[in-house]
């Protein structure tokens, strides 16, 4: 995907396993215990760059399709200075160009026996066995945590147990396992995604999500759900391939739309801290100034509310998935197109620079 150098509108418009929970793990070691953790050290030694590992079950493993290589075009496309890394370094996106990533096919939550013991090196399907056990399937210098996990314990396991009724327990301690390894981790959770044969699949699991994320925010830890449910227009026909589990290319599309902008924020923050040392520096306002509101088949004026450096303009629709994005803008009048929305609808507008972020919403008649 590609964002046009002027006025870069973005129009975005299975066959691993599993679309449940997402978390992002960065790396930077080389090497762990024996097992490579791969990164592509793209920049230069003095940057900054922020390790973003893809972890999970066959959603993550998914290369062609799958939701990474259009993560990461989004991400590069607004100028962040990021590697996607982990302990595998297979199943090159062609649509990307970083193969990194700790993504496993048919593994559940554990720990438990399951299907995938069958084909796992070490004969054991699960993540939280290999946390347990010390293999570096995630790293102890971690920066991000996107996890993505949980619906193969509602075919693979192979204890018997109710993934409805105790799933989330298990996703709970998962959770605290890699905080004990990573206490500074940020992380984002997604929950299980739709499949084609029950609408109401994993909905008690879901459910029993931001019980979980809640309880690791009164910790002090930064955790992010990211609703992989709701927070997507699924079209089940398009969007969830013949096998009636897995997304096709265009809901890949989607899961990277919606995960860019649950990061964006996240990115942003820790871009603040790197470059003034004081997390307090990074303010957030809704006062942005916009008009019209709401918007008739004209054209919106933002006014910029600071003229730093590395300033961006972008917008959201209701669902996440990012419409529009101008960076290193340098007017203090931004004029923004009724073209540039996709029709009638709530959109959010964000304007951020090295220090600050200001939000609006925007109702288009």
């Amino acid at each position: 995907m590609k964002v046009k150098e002027t006025s870069k509108l973005i129009k975005m418009n299975k066959k691993y396993f599993l679309p449940p929970i997402i978390c992002f793990f960065l790396f930077v070691t080389d090497q762990v215990n024996g097992i490579n953790l791969f990164g592509d050290d793209h920049y230069a030694p003095n940057s900054r760059i922020i390790n973003i590992m893809p972890t999970g079950n066959s959603l993550t493993q998914a290369a062609d399709p799958g939701y990474r290589g259009y993560l990461y075009h989004l991400l590069d496309s607004a100028k962040y200075k990021f590697d996607f890394v982990g302990s595998k370094h297979d199943g090159k996106p062609t649509n990307g160009v970083d193969p990194d990533h700790s993504g496993f096919g048919g593994y559940v939550i554990g720990p438990n026996p399951s299907s995938g013991d069958d084909w796992d090196p070490w004969k054991h399907g699960d993540l939280l066995w290999h946390l347990d056990k010390g293999y570096k399937i995630m790293s102890n210098n971690a920066d991000v945590i996107v996890l993505e996990i949980g619906i193969n314990d509602f075919f693979n396991d192979r204890d018997d147990y109710d993934p409805n009724k105790i799933g989330a327990d298990r996703l709970d301690s998962l959770i605290a396992k890699m905080y004990k390894l990573c206490p500074d981790v940020v992380m984002l959770v997604s929950n299980l995604t739709p499949v084609k044969w029950d609408a109401n699949f994993g909905n008690l699991f879901n459910s029993e999500i931001p019980a979980i994320i809640s309880k690791y925010k009164q910790m002090k830890k930064n955790i992010y759900p990211v609703d992989l449910r709701k927070g997507i227009a699924w079209k089940m026909n398009s969007d969830i391939s013949s096998d009636q589990l897995h997304p096709t290319a265009s809901g890949y599309k989607k899961m990277a739309n919606l995960f860019y902008s649950e990061l964006v924020p996240v990115l942003d923050s820790m871009m603040a801290v790197e470059q003034t040392g004081n997390a307090t520096l990074l303010k957030e306002s809704t006062d942005l100034k916009i008009y019209p509101n709401p918007l008739d088949n004209n054209i919106l004026t933002i006014i910029i509310p600071t003229l730093e450096k590395n300033i961006r303009v972008e917008i959201f629709d209701n669902l996440g998935k990012i419409l529009f994005l101008e960076t290193n803008v340098t007017d203090t009048e931004f004029k923004l197109p009724f073209t540039a929305f996709n029709g009638r609808g709530i959109y959010q507008l964000r304007v951020s620079s090295e220090t600050t972020v200001h939000y609006a919403k925007l109702i288009v008649n």
